[in-house]
């Protein structure tokens, strides 16, 4: 800094405490304001001819790593969008494959049910046979040896009950399916890893309140000249935690 910005610093210091009293000092005042502007400005100036060349090489060298950083950035979305939609994809055959093993498993819980049902019915069926026969010819040979007809038909009625409960074959129960596990939310390759998160999204949540909040009619509460006034619906997001699954997206995290 010049020697003259130094002493001009040093006066901006005594004219800064002035006060006014009189139309003279008014006068005084005034000056010492104008003397005031032509420092700052004065100070404005040696600051920029300070900054300037170094923002000017900032500039160069932002430059030519944009041109180095513009196919490194599209390249990493682009790999970031492959995987999220590889990932979205997987996920959804991974949901219809583990609907279709839900499906066959129930289907063959129910072939194993009414495949019990019928050995019942038929162990059943095959028990009444066999009461019938026991029954009649119990009668038939009571009634050789001089029963009654009625003595004859309970006495074969007594003797079907001691017919033994026909057993019923076991189905044994059918092997499920196993059920298809989800992908894991962090995949390694041999430089790094990268992780999938459910992460609130904000412009699902405005989406959702932009349909179920329309624009209201224009504000006819105040009016200002010259201003236009928007009535604009926004949030603020108090508790991600507690968001719904429906509000978020998947977001790719990757580490080496």
């Amino acid at each position: 800094m010049s020697e003259d910005l130094t002493i001009d610093l040093e006066r901006v210091k005594t004219i800064s405490v002035i006060t006014i009293a009189t139309a003279e000092q008014e006068k005084g005042a005034i000056d010492g304001f104008a003397f005031v502007q032509s420092v700052r400005r004065n100070l404005e100036k040696a600051r920029k001819e300070m900054v300037d060349p170094l923002n000017a090489k900032v500039k160069e060298i932002n430059g030519r790593f944009r041109a180095l950083l513009d196919p490194v950035e599209a390249a990493e979305e682009k790999v970031n969008r492959a995987i999220l939609d590889w990932r979205r994809r997987e996920a959804t055959r991974i949901e219809a494959e583990r609907q279709r093993v839900r499906e066959e498993n129930e289907r063959r819980e129910r072939v194993a049910r009414q495949e019990q049902a019928r050995l019942l019915r038929e162990a059943q069926e095959r028990e009444r046979v066999e009461r019938e026969r026991v029954a009649d010819e119990t009668a038939k040979e009571a009634a050789a040896v001089g029963f009654t007809a009625d003595d004859a038909a309970e006495l074969g009625r007594l003797e079907a009950t001691s017919v033994a409960t026909a057993s019923v074959p076991v189905v044994v129960a059918p092997v499920r399916e196993a059920m298809p596990s989800a992908p894991p939310a962090t995949v390694r390759g041999s430089m790094g890893g990268a992780t999938i998160r459910r992460v609130v999204s904000p412009g699902l949540i405005q989406a959702a309140i932009d349909a179920a909040c329309p624009m209201p009619a224009p504000m006819d509460w105040l009016s200002i000249p010259g201003v236009r006034i928007f009535e604009t619906w926004t949030f603020e997001i108090i508790d991600a935690k507690a968001v719904p699954d429906a509000y978020r997206e998947d977001s790719l995290a990757g580490r080496r």
